[in-house]
């Protein structure tokens, strides 16, 4: 039941209070959803449904006073609206429900389930459970109690689900998974925290030591988030790897890698150089190999050009970058051969190799 609950508590709060007008008088209504009652005038027409959203406090001017009447009143109206009223139920309160919301209006009661399969949605009720699109504890609550529908491929049950919840977004609920059902958790929780950007799950996930990684710092570095970077490295003592300025590299944020050499980050290789050079990130190329001092290798040449990066590619060979084996850079000409034909296309099949003027 409370399932039902929290799925009307959903869609009221998709249009706070509905009313459904049939041949439209020449009369002004109110509407508006953002708290405010503005005055609109409609044309008169027949036989056509239209939709009003107005503040309760105008619903209930008809002297309706208390609290329940008019939680009632309003979940009737909803209630109406979405079972009796296709055309308006379809373009706009179906949409605006995930893959989970529909199998659970779906097996409110008799009358949903006609809905569901007069609709396009019906197809989706085949498709297993997603708890990631789970928007309330009493839902998480019957995955929970649920568990012959998680799949085997989860492995370790409870860390694949925490992963999940983590994956809504709601702090809430991750903290109902982790306080009231003890769910196990591991460094993929606040991975995904991380990939969520939300730095408040991130801090709740440190405070209750999580298990952590040095991919957090990784996907920090791909988003470019630098104050989750600071928090996750300088609170959290999440150590580096070599990926963190890989990533920010081939990403281009220049910011992370300022960062980093702020830090006197010490674990650069040469894939940091070349993510850069396959992405066309000039700044970022430059930084790491005159600032930072990153290593390079003749990956940075090969990926610039396959790549079509010319920026690139004239930094690299000007600053004496190694080249691929058989390639040279003769009289500002840079050859390469059909040895390399995994890599790039080549044209001409009777010539042995093909040159650009860099």
């Amino acid at each position: 039941m409370r399932r039902v609950c929290d799925l009307i508590s959903t869609l009221t709060s998709i249009y706070y209070v509905v009313v459904v007008v049939r041949k439209s008088p020449k009369r002004p209504h109110f509407c508006g959803d953002d708290g405010k009652n503005k005055h609109v005038k409609t044309k008169k027409k027949k036989n056509t449904a239209a939709v009003f959203v107005v503040s309760r406090e105008k619903v209930m001017s008809s002297g309706v006073r208390t609290r329940g009447q008019k939680r009632r009143i309003g979940e009737r109206d909803v209630w109406d609206l979405i079972v009796n009223n296709d055309d308006i139920c379809f373009a706009h309160i179906l949409p605006r429900l995930n893959s989970m919301d529909v199998k659970f209006l779906y097996e409110v009661n008799g009358e949903t389930r006609k809905l569901i399969k007069r609709s396009s949605r019906e197809e989706e009720l085949k498709w297993k459970c997603y708890i990631e699109q789970m928007s309330s504890i009493s839902t998480l609550e019957f995955a929970w109690e649920n568990r012959s529908l998680w799949p085997s491929w989860w492995g370790e049950g409870e860390t694949s689900f925490c992963i999940r919840v983590a994956k809504t977004n709601k702090l809430e609920l991750l903290k109902w998974a982790r306080e009231e059902k003890k769910c196990e958790w591991d460094e993929g929780t606040i991975t995904v925290a991380v990939n969520q950007r939300n730095l408040e799950m991130v801090k709740y996930c440190v405070a209750n030591e999580c298990p952590i990684d040095g991919r957090a710092c990784e996907i920090a570095a791909i988003g470019g988030q630098l104050e989750m970077l600071k928090y996750l490295h300088e609170e959290g003592k999440v150590p580096w790897t070599s990926g963190t300025a890989e990533w920010a590299a081939e990403s281009g944020h220049l910011h992370i890698l300022e960062y980093l050499v702020e830090r006197k980050y010490d674990q650069y290789n040469e894939w940091a150089c070349a993510n850069a050079a396959m992405n066309g990130q000039l700044d970022c190329l430059k930084y790491l190999h005159e600032t930072a001092e990153a290593p390079w290798d003749s990956q940075a040449v090969r990926f610039a050009h396959e790549n079509n990066h010319p920026e690139c590619v004239q930094y690299l060979l000007n600053n004496n970058c190694p080249l691929p084996e058989d390639w040279s850079y003769e009289g500002g000409v840079l050859h390469t051969t059909d040895s390399d034909d995994d890599y790039y296309d080549v044209t001409d099949e009777d010539d042995d190799s093909y040159t650009h003027t860099w």
